[in-house]
């Protein structure tokens, strides 16, 4: 602002500026240095040839446009000199801002994981938070997921939130597919099971807020979170070895399994135990064979039936 006037000793310092009510039918919010600017007035100094800067903001209300919105000043002692200058706004149409706080990126969902007894199942908890249910044509939350080869035409609703409120019950009524009511207008604390075959999948996560704008909707995306399901332990694939079962000298122990194992988390503390069953019999040298190589066969006279019996005899 500047008063530029040739005869600077005859001018009048004291002004007083106001918003035009009628040149604002929309209700639009106007703020002038932080302090919200009324029909009622605020007093301005203003010197001869000197420039004072004002911040304006305009914030609006329920419409997106907004024109011609007045600014007067006048001179308190000569109320018949009113200069109104004007002002216009165009707000984009947006459906605010949403979050998941929880989990973080590359989330892992395995057998350590919470579990639902009910549906014997493995979840991951997500929380979501960042909205704002007062915002303009708030219709409701969705929790989305994707497989993360699939493209983003591909996104699934897990479960869509209401508002708890007669408006958010009358509008989940109205919807269909897994939905419920929020327990709280500030956070969702939502479950994402993923798909039960195949169970290992590298899966992507969002919550996206729906708010109400012509005939249809005006979207936002959280942070997209991308993660694995692995809830499948790993078995052993094929005959463990010694085929037999009997750990002979110079024999190793070797099982295949399903996946591949992380050798290297395998600990006697945690995880990992080796049991063995030794011989129940002990070894006899009192009573001995010894072959020459010549002979290698032996008699008893002693008759044994050893049909359907278990038997083992000690080679050294």
């Amino acid at each position: 602002m500047t008063n530029e006037s040739e005869m600077p000793d005859r001018v009048t310092n004291d002004l007083c500026y106001y918003l035009e009510g009628e040149m604002n039918p929309n209700g639009a919010k106007v703020f002038i240095d932080g302090a919200p600017l009324t029909d009622a007035g605020v007093n301005l100094w203003l010197a001869a040839n000197t420039i004072i800067e004002k911040q304006v903001e305009i914030y609006p209300n329920s419409a997106y446009d907004y024109e011609n919105i007045g600014i007067s000043f006048f001179n308190p002692e000569d109320l018949n000199r009113i200069k109104t200058v004007t002002l216009s706004a165009h707000f984009v149409p947006t459906a605010g801002k949403i979050n998941i706080s929880k989990p973080g990126d590359k989330w892992v969902v395995n057998t350590e994981s919470a579990y639902d007894k009910m549906k014997q199942a493995y979840y991951l908890p997500v929380h979501i938070d960042g909205f704002d249910v007062n915002y303009r044509g708030f219709d409701h939350i969705e929790l989305q997921y994707k497989l993360s080869t699939q493209g983003d035409k591909d996104w699934v609703n897990v479960c869509s939130y209401y508002r708890n409120n007669e408006e958010g019950q009358r509008l989940m009524n109205l919807a269909s597919g897994e939905r419920m009511l929020m327990e709280h207008d500030g956070y969702i604390d939502a479950f994402f099971f993923g798909e039960t075959d195949p169970i290992e999948q590298y899966y992507d996560i969002r919550a996206v807020t729906y708010c109400r704008h012509g005939n249809g909707y005006l979207t936002s995306s959280s942070n997209i979170l991308s993660g694995i399901k692995d809830t499948r332990r790993p078995r052993p694939f094929g005959t463990p070895q010694p085929t037999n079962g009997i750990l002979g000298i110079g024999d190793d122990i070797k099982i295949a399994f399903s996946e591949p194992i992380a050798g290297n988390y395998l600990s006697a503390v945690n995880n990992f135990e080796v049991l063995g069953t030794t011989n129940t019999s002990s070894i006899s040298l009192s009573t001995a064979l010894h072959f020459n190589g010549e002979y290698s066969s032996a008699d008893s006279r002693t008759t044994r039936n050893l049909a359907g019996k278990d038997f083992t005899f000690e080679m050294m």
